[in-house]
């Protein structure tokens, strides 16, 4: 039976770590919130997303609170999913699928992420 890669997560390797005087714990993601953190605010949302939106919208168009996602941007169901699987990866989160018919504009998707993080 081959043996688990090394890794600075594999608690076999922990030991060594000390040993070699390394005793900072691994890199926290940014985005999951810690005693020293707080919770990402509406504002922040908005920015992600909109950060997360550009490689899908079309050029000259503006993003704002109010776009819609599907009619005024012209994200295909494709995109949509492409766009959610972004967001996840970037919040570190599962967006659940049955709450997709209650997001029409950029807002929407910043107040049901919001709630999804509290």
């Amino acid at each position: 039976m081959a043996d688990p890669p090394e890794s600075k997560y594999n608690p076999r390797f922990a030991n060594q770590a000390v040993k070699e005087g390394c005793t900072k714990r691994p890199d926290w993601p940014s985005n999951i919130p810690d005693s020293n953190r707080s919770m990402p605010a509406y504002n922040e949302f908005i920015t992600r997303i909109r950060n997360l939106l550009q490689p899908f919208v079309k050029p000259g168009v503006a993003l704002t609170e109010d776009s819609e996602l599907v009619s005024e941007l012209g994200l295909t169901s494709l995109q949509v999913m492409m766009m959610i699987e972004q967001i996840e990866d970037d919040f570190d989160i599962s967006v659940p699928l049955n709450i997709l018919p209650d997001i029409r504009t950029l807002g929407d998707l910043a107040r049901q992420l919001e709630k999804l993080l509290l």
